[in-house]
């Protein structure tokens, strides 16, 4: 599936595929959460999800 990342604006194709309308946890219970917000919200990596809600990564 082709998504536009909301905070850096890359097109990607997500890792996963969503098939129906079971929860995103039932059909993908092993996926990373990244693989799954990818799906839920289009953003597309854990640095865009921490930039996006202005959370900085400790040193």
């Amino acid at each position: 599936m082709r998504r536009q990342c909301p905070n850096c604006h890359m097109v990607y194709d997500t890792v996963l595929d969503r098939f129906n309308d079971r929860p995103i946890q039932e059909q993908f219970p092993n996926a990373r959460p990244w693989e799954r917000e990818q799906l839920i919200t289009g953003i597309c990596s854990d640095k865009c999800w921490n930039e996006f809600l202005g959370h900085e990564e400790p040193e």
